[in-house]
């Protein structure tokens, strides 16, 4: 019955919620779930380690963008290996609501107090708040994993409560272990990549890649910062290097663009007197994602810091070919010899919508100039990129492997030797 209370003023204050000052919401949000949580790693009945647990994976699994998608790729790579339980908060999001767009996932979470570890897969300021939705006597005794990912050189206070209420944290990327260690430097951390395994778009059509004009590939979200992902930089970048309707052309799609309507501005404005570009706005099922590559060639992500770099692994992963910012989290998996590295100049965080404990980081500006002749040099040859095409799926596949994942998620004997 209180479980069910819980649930309902969850889903009243999200309602609410938007009508608030942003910083507001964020202050209260946090003191309110830091104070009411329980701290499984303070707690002496919580489990010392993994041996006999079952498992209960809590995250955003409706949700259709990013984070969403790792809870469930987290999910397929240790079902049906051992008990594995899911809780979907994405209820708790004030963004990535769409109904249309998955389907309700059973809720198999557990309700009495056997020992569990729990793996947050969501972002650590929600990790107080995600305790909040499940019993009191589930988490008293846990064993908290957090599956976190970040894309600044620091973690920020709001993360605070959050890491200190865990056992141990896996992420995706060194440039993610290093920051929370800048801030925790006694966390044991493991660096797993994505288990993309089999995930990932249809193959690319090696024929057209040989052949066609070349088709460049970006997506993002738009809500999780249009500056840090910096969509409009490709955007000039294709324009400048290439004549307008000369044969390559440029296929966006910007997911939650009603939050950056500049950004759609900018980028038709940009193109007005042309035509190659494709440009799509909007929620995707992953199927429905999954065909938006066909016909592609070559993903580019100028961003401007990544802490993993999803599409452009799922690119790879699928023989496409991946041009990106030579730094932050991408570097895990992309290097000079399986993609095409763009030079960068590092500066302050300049972003106006982020909020101040992001902007004291410093990210990259990637250099548009080597950007503009890296583009033409693939569209003029593109040895490398049926090179690449043939190899770096083999590579991926083992390097991402959703047994490496199941390994690290399930079969830690003691996680104080991290």
């Amino acid at each position: 019955m209180l479980h069910s209370v819980q649930h309902n003023l969850f889903r009243a204050a999200r309602a609410i919620w938007p009508r608030l000052p942003r910083r507001l919401r964020r202050q209260v949000l946090y003191t309110v779930a830091d104070f009411f949580a329980q701290n499984p790693a303070k707690e002496s009945s919580a489990p010392k380690s993994l041996n006999g647990l079952r498992h209960l994976i809590v995250g955003p699994f409706t949700s259709p963008y990013s984070l969403g998608h790792v809870a469930r790729l987290l999910q397929a790579a240790v079902k049906g290996h051992v008990d594995v339980g899911i809780k979907d908060i994405n209820y708790l999001f004030p963004q990535g609501i769409d109904a249309a767009a998955l389907p309700d996932i059973p809720d198999t979470s557990f309700e009495n107090d056997q020992p569990t570890q729990i793996i947050y897969a969501v972002s650590g300021n929600l990790i107080p708040l995600s305790m909040l939705t499940l019993p009191r006597s589930l988490t008293h005794r846990s064993f908290a994993t957090g599956h976190l990912v970040y894309e600044y050189e620091g973690v920020p206070p709001s993360w605070v409560p959050g890491l200190r209420r865990l056992h141990r944290v896996i992420v995706p990327s060194q440039f993610v272990a290093d920051a929370i260690h800048a801030r925790f430097p006694d966390m044991p951390i493991e660096v797993v990549p994505y288990p993309i395994g089999s995930f990932t778009p249809p193959p690319v059509d090696l024929h057209s890649l040989e052949t066609d004009p070349l088709v460049v590939l970006h997506s993002c979200n738009a809500s999780s910062g249009v500056m840090r992902k910096n969509p409009i930089a490709v955007a000039r970048a294709f324009s400048l290097a290439f004549e307008p309707d000369s044969g390559p052309r440029l296929r966006m799609h910007i997911n939650n663009a009603a939050s950056a309507p500049h950004l759609i501005s900018e980028l038709r404005e940009l193109f007005r007197h042309r035509s190659d570009l494709d440009l799509s706005v909007g929620t995707m099922s992953r199927e429905k994602y999954w065909e938006w590559w066909q016909g592609g060639h070559l993903f580019c992500s100028l961003h401007r810091s990544e802490g993993f770099g999803l599409g452009l692994s799922e690119a790879m992963a699928a023989g496409y070919g991946a041009m990106a910012t030579d730094w932050s989290g991408n570097r895990e998996f992309m290097n000079s010899r399986n993609a095409w590295m763009i030079n960068y100049d590092m500066v302050r965080v300049n972003d106006p919508l982020a909020p101040a404990e992001e902007r004291r980081f410093s990210w990259a500006e990637p250099n548009l100039d080597d950007a503009i002749s890296t583009l033409r040099s693939i569209q003029e040859d593109r040895t490398d990129l049926l090179r690449l095409a043939r190899s770096n799926p083999e590579n991926l596949a083992r390097t991402m492997a959703p047994d490496l994942t199941r390994r690290a998620l399930i079969r830690r004997e003691d996680p104080q030797n991290s």
